[in-house]
């Protein structure tokens, strides 16, 4: 029968999980940061009209 905390292994598995997360962070923030940002301000841009430096417009 298992116990109900599930052990040290389940623990050690969990700490071990927790640290490797842990190690992923920084790589995960610079890929959101220098790659997806980048990328979906560039998507909003592609969609909106501009119509330039207008001195009509301004």
């Amino acid at each position: 029968m298992a116990s109900a905390g599930g052990g040290p292994v389940r623990a050690a598995r969990r700490r071990q999980a927790a640290l490797a997360y842990l190690f992923l962070t920084p790589a995960l923030l610079f890929f959101a940061v220098f790659l997806v940002l980048p990328l979906l301000f560039a998507v909003l841009l592609a969609q909106s009209r501009w119509a330039g430096f207008d001195v009509g417009a301004v």
